[in-house]
């Protein structure tokens, strides 16, 4: 399986569970209260490092950034039909937060999310 496979199934694996999980009725609340803009902050920080290796081109941050930001809007409205969740300005607020601090890191997390591959082999 291709490097760029693998990220794939697990961007559609992320962004389905983040879909699930903002419309449950009572989702399960991580071990350490983070707050919930600080969740939407990181679930789209993770979706678009998830896109970024699926979906390799420099040139597509944009539209991939856009895409989640819609993503983002999409679960909100989609909140709108629920009868125990609410959809907030602030969370897709707090979604764009993440894709932005994402794309500012981008060149940065590129490199040292696989840094061994550029590392010169060492004889230990």
């Amino acid at each position: 399986m291709r490097e760029s496979s693998l990220f794939r199934i697990l961007f559609v694996a992320a962004s389905c569970a983040t879909l699930w999980l903002s419309l449950m009725a009572h989702p399960p609340q991580p071990p350490m209260d983070i707050g919930d803009k600080a969740q939407h902050f990181a679930a789209f920080a993770v979706l678009f490092w998830l896109s970024d290796f699926a979906w390799r081109p420099a040139y597509a941050l944009p539209g991939k950034a856009l895409g989640l930001l819609a993503f983002g809007a999409l679960i909100e409205w989609l909140q709108s039909f629920t009868s125990v969740r609410m959809t907030e300005w602030g969370d897709i607020l707090a979604d764009g937060a993440g894709i932005t601090a994402y794309w500012i890191a981008h060149p940065w997390a590129l490199r040292m999310a696989f840094w061994r591959r550029w590392l010169p082999a060492t004889d230990a």
